[in-house]
């Protein structure tokens, strides 16, 4: 971060809240994220005043290949078009070939795609403007290990060409 001009910048944040599904199975985080991330979009979009056609990419990470969907039918029936979304733990991993479920940190599978790949093509000019959903679960073994119910708290930030 710095006061000097970039040609790749963060536009804009919004902060999540908690959403709490009585989620309490630590091997199934996408299914308990997805609806904390449905929401954090939404009010994206309303602060904002945008759509999923203001942006070339909307990522979240990593919800797993079941919040994946999970989240693409709950916009569905708001009638938002998917068609730009993606998962970075489904991007990080390839499922035909891979038998993967559950993919790894969504922070970590945030930072990995944005920095490793959405990044590079923001300079490039490729993308002009992505959308980045981090989920991550607020959890401890102990927690795990009760059988506890898991909170999620997403942040969203906006890079821009």
């Amino acid at each position: 971060m710095t006061n000097q001009p970039q040609a790749v910048r963060v536009e804009a944040v919004t902060l999540g809240r908690v959403i709490d599904y009585s989620q309490t199975d630590a091997n199934d985080m996408g299914r308990a994220m997805a609806p904390a991330a449905f929401d954090t979009i939404i009010n994206h979009f309303q602060d904002l005043k945008r759509s999923f056609h203001d942006y070339d990419l909307v990522v979240t990470g990593d919800l797993s290949m079941y919040g994946h969907q999970i989240l693409k039918e709950m916009l569905q029936r708001q009638k938002i078009d998917v068609v730009r979304y993606n998962d970075c733990g489904c991007m990080l991993y390839d499922l035909s070939s891979q038998p993967v479920f559950q993919g790894g940190s969504g922070c970590a599978c945030s930072a990995l795609v944005t920095m490793g790949l959405l990044y590079p093509q923001l300079k490039e000019r490729k993308l002009k403007r992505v959308l980045v959903i981090s989920t991550g679960a607020l959890l401890s073994p102990m927690m795990t290990s009760q059988k506890k119910v898991f909170l999620v708290l997403p942040m969203q930030s906006v890079w821009r060409r």
